[in-house]
């Protein structure tokens, strides 16, 4: 066998654990990255709303 082909095999298959990792993590931490997610976009919107009213407030 060829040395590179050999690299890149290794390569690839820690790639693959690596990948495997990751989703792991993700589905064992989606509630927490979901109600972090929300509590953001409550945060964004109330944002919108008090500069809606700070423009008409400024407005001749």
């Amino acid at each position: 066998m060829n040395k590179k082909a050999e690299l890149t095999m290794e390569t690839v298959i820690v790639l693959i654990l690596l990948l495997i990792v990751l989703i792991a993590v993700a589905l064992i931490f989606r509630s927490q990255i979901i109600s972090f997610v929300n509590s953001i976009s409550g945060v964004s919107s109330g944002l919108n709303t008090d500069l809606a009213k700070a423009t008409d407030a400024l407005s001749p």
